[in-house]
């Protein structure tokens, strides 16, 4: 039986994520239709995580410094890729909205004109763009 091997694509997007798990690349897919092509690079993280562990601060920041994740997303860009989403929340909100973009400033550099998002960045621009005023978070237990 034949199955789509991925080349049938009508847009294509590079996923970077630190190597410590598979949520992004899954989720992602997951909320994807199927014509979009997912392409993952993986960025060292500091420490392994556990998930009864919290992860340290440092680490989080680490991640988000050269030369890792500029070297992956410059991996990437040299894909035929329309766009990279840089998946790592935790970055976000430990940087903050002027630290996530100074983040993503650098990685744009490296990106060869390829436009790199992060992942809450770009939900805030969705809900401004969609006029949200008002949100009500639902998180299962």
């Amino acid at each position: 039986m034949w199955r789509p091997d991925g080349w049938d694509t009508t847009r294509r997007l590079g996923i970077l994520t630190p190597d410590i798990g598979l949520k992004p690349e899954s989720e992602i897919r997951a909320m994807a239709p199927a014509d979009i092509g997912l392409h993952a690079a993986r960025a060292r993280f500091a420490v392994e995580a556990h998930p009864t562990v919290t992860m340290p601060l440092s680490a989080v920041r680490a991640f988000a410094a050269p030369p890792d994740v500029d070297e992956g997303v410059e991996q990437l860009a040299a894909a035929p890729l329309d766009t990279i989403a840089f998946a790592f929340t935790s970055t976000t909100y430990l940087l903050g909205a002027q630290g996530d973009e100074a983040m993503l400033q650098r990685l744009r550099e490296r990106a060869h004109g390829v436009p790199v998002v992060a992942t809450v960045t770009a939900a805030v621009r969705a809900l401004r763009a969609l006029g949200a005023q008002r949100l009500c978070l639902i998180h299962p237990p």
